[in-house]
């Protein structure tokens, strides 16, 4: 079944809805959907409804919906990842953790940031895709650059973490950690966090863990973390 997203889509409307210009072109033009066929669309807020075509006319495709869940969000997954130099690394980073299921993302702004890369539009673009693509019913809320120092001031939930490779600061393995429930992890730049910043953390209640013996890229160590993460919520 063929699911679109609809950003201003939600509970209060009726049996019949009509696609946005995107979807109307996409399912008319594109997938060449036809009057009958079935499709779900979904909201980034936990909002599916399942429904079908009825008409296709020249500026506008209109849906009669049969079921509308609302799905509950089980997770409180928050990554907080320092930039890459590659745009590109960034953006694919997005795309894998939208499609695993984290809830929230913060690009930190650390000592040892090169690059400031951030375009909030397109980022969205590809985490909405990534969210369609593997049937998610959430869209993850990506935040403004925060430097680190000021976020680590700023965060609320009990389980806290600081991945980072300084081999002199105890750390404890995050997959032996067992509640994950609700969980900020910040991963750190190349060349990772400085001491100064990863006892800063450490002060402000965050656990120092590591993610296994070998040394990470920035990006691949956010995917590890987050799989990590969603694994052990689903134990």
């Amino acid at each position: 079944m063929q699911l679109f997203y609809e950003t201003f889509f939600d509970s209060s409307q009726q049996l019949h809805f009509q696609f946005n210009e995107y979807n109307h072109h996409h399912a008319t033009h594109v997938l060449r959907m036809k009057v009958g066929d079935e499709l779900s669309i979904i909201n980034g807020k936990g909002l599916e409804a399942i429904g079908e075509i009825t008409q296709i006319v020249k500026k506008g495709t209109f849906i009669k919906f049969s079921t509308i869940h609302v799905h509950e969000q089980k997770n409180n997954i928050h990554i907080a990842i320092s930039f890459t130099k590659n745009p590109n690394r960034m953006e694919w980073l997005l795309e894998k953790i939208t499609e695993i299921g984290v809830r929230e993302i913060t690009p930190l702004i650390t000592q040892r940031s090169e690059h400031i890369y951030f375009k909030k539009e397109r980022f969205e673009k590809i985490m909405v895709s990534a969210m369609c693509q593997s049937h998610q019913f959430f869209l993850p809320e990506i935040n403004s650059p925060y430097k680190l120092d000021d976020f680590i001031r700023k965060t609320h939930l009990t389980q806290k973490f600081i991945a980072h490779c300084d081999n002199s600061i105890e750390r404890k393995p995050l997959i032996q950690i067992s509640n994950h429930r609700d969980a900020i992890l910040c991963i750190g730049p190349e060349g990772d966090f400085t001491k100064n910043e990863i006892k800063n953390c450490l002060t402000n209640g965050f656990q120092s863990v590591t993610l296994g013996s070998t040394r990470l890229r920035t990006e691949t160590a956010a995917l590890v973390a987050c799989a990590i993460l969603k694994t052990k919520q689903n134990e």
